[in-house]
């Protein structure tokens, strides 16, 4: 569905569209833009280069796609959903490493090796200092904290059922208490808000796409578009001396934030990658 439908009105001086491409900020002149959409799918095409995902028929047009990611040679968003899904299905098979090595200890009376310390443990580690550029995540990650706390406060109980209990029947009863409550309700928890973790990053990462032009239409894939603004010219980027800085002419000002906006010359783009002599 189509968000932003027509160009903007003529004007001498038009403001910027900013957007996101990962970590970094973007603008184009808003004047080139004749529509932002959430992208849908598109018609792959044999043989054709990385940074085009397809094509889409755009106001009777076929319009190629480009993922800016891919033409800035980042990891595009399916990539980073498939690292975060094998790295959080790595984090809950640390716990149930954990646990499992835990419950034999009990069962064959061994010292238990591995640490009781919540931040100590191999998924404590990774958690106390995992970051991400999605709040969301970052917010629903944080439910984690105390029944994983609750995990590890668990296995210290376990471990001193013996030290507090005088007879066989009172350790084991103490034993099981605290073992139910461990594998019955701390590590589901834990186990099922990772889970949930995966599917709110498929769910929070929407790939809009910009259409770039009316006679020979150009979509441009980026992560959010953020806003319309007027931005200050800052220097110029060609001492960066990499791709971008082919693409990338100046670093835009903001006065709504400090962030750097990096201002992309989207006839330059398509020169590049040939997708269209004109297209603006």
């Amino acid at each position: 569905m189509e968000i932003y439908q027509d160009k903007l009105t003529e004007s001498e001086e038009l403001p910027h569209l900013v957007f996101k491409v990962r970590e970094n900020y973007y603008a184009i002149d808003s004047k080139n833009v004749t529509s932002i959409m959430q992208y849908e799918g598109s018609e792959k095409l044999p043989n054709s280069p990385p940074e085009m995902v397809g094509i889409v028929i755009f106001r009777e047009k076929a319009a190629p796609i480009l993922d800016l990611r891919a033409v800035f040679r980042l990891p595009t968003i399916d990539q980073e959903y498939e690292e975060f899904v094998r790295m959080i299905d790595q984090r809950k098979a640390d716990h149930v490493h954990w646990v499992s090595e835990l419950e034999r200890s009990v069962e064959t009376g061994e010292k238990f090796k591995l640490t009781t310390d919540p931040h100590q443990c191999a998924f404590g580690r990774w958690y106390d200092n995992f970051k991400i550029d999605n709040n969301a995540i970052m917010f629903h990650l944080g439910k984690i904290k105390e029944p994983h706390e609750n995990l590890h406060h668990a296995a210290i109980k376990l471990l001193r059922c013996k030290e507090e209990n005088s007879t066989p029947e009172a350790q084991e009863a103490c034993q099981a208490n605290v073992m139910s409550d461990l594998k019955g309700k701390y590590m589901p928890t834990v186990l099922e808000l990772l889970e949930e973790a995966k599917e709110l990053f498929k769910n929070t990462y929407k790939k809009m796409v910009i259409m770039i032009g009316e006679e020979n239409p150009v979509g441009l894939m980026v992560d959010e578009v953020l806003s319309v603004e007027y931005l200050e010219k800052g220097d110029t980027l060609d001492a960066l001396g990499t791709n971008r800085s082919e693409i990338l002419t100046h670093a835009m000002r903001s006065k709504r934030n400090s962030n750097i906006i990096y201002l992309l010359d989207e006839q330059k783009l398509f020169r590049k990658f040939r997708y269209a002599e004109s297209v603006v």
